[in-house]
């Protein structure tokens, strides 16, 4: 019988340690620094793409990266809001995207800062036409979807509200009904030790 419960406790023991494991899992993509949001078209511009946020050596680095895009720079930011309901005042201006690339590194805002709220970052045709936006990918959903946004806009660009796909397994359910099930056996070990 001490050979069973001993068995039981290592086997209880495994499983603790390796449900650790897939519940310490971040919120980001195959790193605890990196993010990355899908950056839809908006007014029919054909501009899809997507934004990586990189966290590392206390700078946020923001790589932007969308088809199509075109050699007159285009101004980037991340605003307030989401990107069906965009506060239209910049809150971190980022490099304008160049022939649909943009890299940008911030010093004053953390991964963790963006993830926690609700911002959005957005494209804008060029500087003379900065009311048209072009692309826009919500920061709130890549937190909520394990790392990625899977992608959700508002104004004419395209899907809203897109499920999450490819989170991470959560073990919590599974651990509990393990260890539930252990308590089980060792009570009925108990109770059979003391019927004899």
């Amino acid at each position: 019988m001490k050979k069973v419960m001993l068995l039981l406790a290592v086997l209880t023991g495994l499983l603790v340690m390796r449900g650790g494991s897939v519940l310490a899992q971040g919120t980001t993509t195959g790193s605890q620094n990196i993010g990355i949001v899908t950056l839809n078209e908006q007014n029919g511009s054909g501009e899809n793409g997507s934004a990586t946020l990189s966290q590392g050596n206390g700078q946020l680095t923001i790589t932007i990266e969308v088809d199509n895009g075109t050699s007159t720079p285009q101004p980037a930011h991340i605003h307030n809001g989401t990107c069906a309901n965009l506060d239209p005042t910049p809150l971190y201006p980022l490099n304008p995207v160049v022939n649909g690339k943009s890299v940008t590194t911030l010093s004053n805002v953390t991964l963790g800062d963006l993830m926690g709220g609700t911002y959005a970052i957005n494209v804008h045709k060029s500087a003379a036409e900065a009311r048209v936006y072009v692309a826009c990918g919500d920061l709130t959903n890549m937190a909520r979807a394990g790392g990625t946004n899977p992608g959700a806009v508002g104004g004419g660009g395209g899907p809203v509200g897109m499920p999450a796909t490819g989170t991470p397994f959560d073990a919590t359910l599974p651990l509990l009904l393990i260890t539930l099930a252990l308590g089980f056996v060792f009570t009925g070990v108990k109770l059979a030790r003391r019927a004899r």
